[in-house]
Parts: C-alpha cells; sequence; structure tokens
C-alpha cells in the first residue's frame, strides 16, 4: 500500500507500507521520525480503501500532542 508522509499539508515524502515495516517505525500517533532532516512525530493516520493508499500526518516532534502517548 502507498503511503502519503504529510508535513504542514504538503505530501514531503511517498513510501510503502512494506517499507515502513522493513524500517521498524511505528504509525502509532506520538512516534518519532526523522525525514528529510526534520525531527516529526505521527499525529494521525488516514486509510483511503478505495485508493488503496494511507496518509501518515506529522507534526513538529517538539510540539507535545499527548504526554501519555509519548512515554508509553
Amino acid at each position: 500500500m502507498k503511503v502519503n508522509i504529510i508535513y504542514k499539508d504538503k505530501i514531503i515524502k511517498e513510501t510503502t507500507v512494506d517499507h515502513i515495516t522493513s524500517e521498524k517505525y511505528s504509525m502509532k500517533k506520538g512516534a518519532r521520525w526523522e525525514v528529510n532532516g526534520l525531527d516529526l512525530q505521527v499525529v494521525n493516520m488516514e486509510i483511503n480503501h478505495p485508493a488503496n493508499y494511507m496518509d501518515l500526518n506529522f507534526e513538529d516532534y517538539d510540539k507535545v500532542i499527548d504526554i501519555k502517548t509519548r512515554f508509553k
């Protein structure tokens, strides 16, 4: 499945679920990622079943979304 990495309402990278899982990235809310030199965290995931793609929305890591999620 194709995955769009979205930051500030723009697609900054396209990848696949297989690549994400092979790199052992988490797609859970609050998970920390480094994308194109940016320190980001997952805000939410949206799946579009008919078109068979997923959007992963990100925010800057220094903006705490949910402190409980961050320190599980």
